[in-house]
């Protein structure tokens, strides 16, 4: 927001009105059917749920991600629903604890959402098993946890967490032979990417010379930054929530760090635009990057983004949970006229997509029935000059899908 005196209260009031009808709509523990009156609300309505991790360790990267896909229901039963039938949004955070997660799945079947929408779980393989047994379909997301390359009830629209670690260490390849991968002690998910690391950089001839641990809360970041630095690495990644990995990197370059940081949709974000020390630094997108808005699709998100005021707070994560939504709202859609939208319907749906890209938002998405879908391609974009910069195109890049499938067996035996 900007402006003075009288605009700047206008301002600020409309944001107020308009968060307020946001949270009217859709809280963290209820959903609603309630909208403008006419054809929105004139048919029954499609029950779905949301689970994220909104609060807890990874809430400054997650949290803003909640009021995307709220936006994003609150404008489809404003213009007509799904074929005249609204949308009924139950969201509920887990906070990153399994347990919660657990009770939060068991809550959406018990209220029969007919899919899980757009999940933001970083504890996902604590409830995957409860989605699966009520025949749920979970339709997109984040896509990198471990169940959407595991389940095949999990429809990602997305590339999956070893596609995304390959491609970083691709980028790293690009920049020398020495990759250092610092990882947050906050998340298990985070430990459990280090084999990954290690697996590709074997596959595309790079070492990596430091792996360790590191707090988002510790008082100083020289011990790690020295590593790095003294281990002559060309890069680095740092598996933190977005401030946290942006705090480390400043750190690491007051202590003389010139290694180009490569991160992921998600650990980089609009925060590190303005800094100096970021120019140069890779990212690694799962999904048509966030800032991105310069085709129909991208300009139709962003124009949400606007009109609820959300800005670019979301980044990458915003763009997960309305990505997976639009899937949802793709496979809702294609159910034939007169026929209900249930869990079955939209599986079948999902089914007969080939090659689907959403209008460009994705990578290609074709799902196989009974089986897990690897979407193994992905975005790069780069800062250059305190901008974003997508310098491949808007074409993903992608892994050979033997390496993906190969190392699926080797690191998760499936």
């Amino acid at each position: 927001m900007r402006g003075r005196g009288i605009q700047l209260v206008v301002v600020a009031w409309a944001s107020i009105l308009m968060l307020a009808t946001l949270a009217a709509c859709s809280s963290s523990k209820a959903g609603t059917t309630s909208g403008p009156s006419g054809a929105a609300s004139s048919k029954s309505a499609i029950v779905i749920g949301n689970i994220g991790s909104y609060t807890g360790p990874e809430s400054a990267s997650i949290g803003p991600a909640e009021s995307v896909i709220k936006a994003w229901a609150t404008d489809l039963n404003a213009n007509g629903g799904i074929n005249g039938h609204p949308v009924k949004l139950i969201v509920l955070d887990d906070g990153g604890n399994p347990t919660t997660a657990l009770s939060d799945a068991k809550e959406l079947v018990q209220d029969n959402v007919v899919a899980i929408v757009g999940e933001i779980s970083l504890v996902d393989t604590a409830w995957a098993s409860v989605a699966e047994a009520a025949g749920v379909p979970v339709i997109g997301g984040q896509p990198f946890t471990d169940p959407f390359l595991t389940n095949a009830d999990f429809f990602p629209s997305g590339s999956n967490g070893l596609a995304r670690t390959y491609g970083e260490v691709a980028a790293a390849k690009n920049l020398g032979g020495k990759f250092d991968f610092l990882y947050c002690v906050e998340s298990p998910v985070c430990a459990q990417a280090v084999p990954e690391y290690k697996l590709f950089a074997s596959d595309l001839g790079i070492t990596i010379p430091v792996t360790q641990s590191i707090s988002g809360s510790a008082p100083s970041y020289t011990a790690p930054c020295l590593a790095v630095k003294n281990s002559g690495a060309q890069s680095y990644q740092v598996a933190e929530a977005d401030s946290v990995a942006l705090r480390i990197a400043e750190a690491c370059s007051a202590e003389g760090v010139t290694a180009k940081f490569i991160g992921t949709a998600g650990v980089i974000g609009p925060d590190w635009l303005p800094v100096p020390s970021t120019a140069g630094d890779v990212n690694i997108d799962l999904d048509i990057p966030f800032f991105v808005d310069s085709t129909p699709a991208t300009k139709a998100y962003h124009a949400l983004l606007t009109k609820y005021s959300l800005g670019d707070s979301s980044g990458a994560d915003g763009t997960y949970g309305y990505i997976g939504a639009q899937l949802f709202e793709a496979a809702a859609k294609a159910v034939p006229a007169g026929a209900a939208v249930t869990s079955q319907s939209l599986k079948t749906a999902l089914y007969a997509m080939k090659g689907e890209t959403l209008g460009g938002l994705t990578p290609p998405l074709t799902f196989k029935k009974g089986a897990p879908t690897l979407i193994n391609c992905w975005y790069v974009d780069t800062i250059e000059n305190k901008q974003w910069t997508t310098p491949e195109g808007l074409t993903p890049a992608c892994a050979p899908a033997a390496s993906i499938a190969a190392a699926a067996v080797k690191i998760l035996g499936s």
